[in-house]
């Protein structure tokens, strides 16, 4: 679980919020931390229902440079509601960024991450 500044495909341009995200059973749950301190669930999206890439629109005015963007395969990508798209995850350090990149990838390719066994067995 981590902290990260998060914008949804609904926020208006530079609206950068913190949240405490997870990424467990394949999807990615984003919570809220209550002034208990105990974090309440608001939401999670399956990762093999999106799509994710590295890096966010210029326009959206993300906090840090280092960001991921997802959008939901069966969601229409922009709207005259909704100009922007996407949701995107912002990161305030590179260590953080490249452990998310790898829990997304393990989580969308669980099996198949390991190399294929050789063709030829050379002796």
């Amino acid at each position: 679980m981590a902290e990260v500044q998060f914008s949804d495909c609904r926020a208006s341009k530079g609206k950068f919020l913190p949240y405490l995200f997870s990424v467990s059973k394949a999807a990615i749950t984003y919570y809220r931390e209550e002034k208990t301190g105990i974090p309440t669930e608001l939401g999670a999206w399956p990762v093999e229902e999106m799509s994710w890439y590295l890096g966010s629109e210029p326009k959206r005015g993300a906090p840090y440079n280092l960001n991921i963007t997802f959008i939901l395969k069966s969601e229409e990508v922009r709207s005259k509601e909704h100009p922007l798209f996407g949701r995107i995850m912002s990161f305030s350090s590179r260590e953080l960024f490249v452990k998310w990149i790898a829990a997304l990838l393990v989580a969308e390719h669980q099996g198949d991450l390991t190399p294929p066994a050789p063709l030829l067995t050379l002796t």
